[in-house]
């Protein structure tokens, strides 16, 4: 997976569970901006990652069990 941010993160049925800021190890850190954020980095395991196509990544989840799974690890 290229480490290009800016990338759209969707889940299984297209809904957006938030932008890519960076990978970091086994985790994809997701800009602060998206509306469910609170202002801060959250962030989704790579596990949930079933293709990556141009500037879209697809998870194998839901967007909204995406976004309940978000963990604020350190920055």
């Amino acid at each position: 997976m290229s480490n290009s941010s800016r990338q759209r993160l969707l889940g299984s049925e297209g809904g957006c569970a938030g932008t890519v800021d960076a990978l970091s190890g086994q985790l994809v850190k997701l800009k602060k901006n998206h509306t469910e954020s609170g202002g801060a980095h959250h962030h989704n395991d790579l596990g949930l990652v079933i293709s990556v196509e141009g500037d879209v990544i697809k998870l194998i989840a839901p967007a909204v069990e995406a976004t309940e799974a978000w963990s604020e690890a350190a920055e």
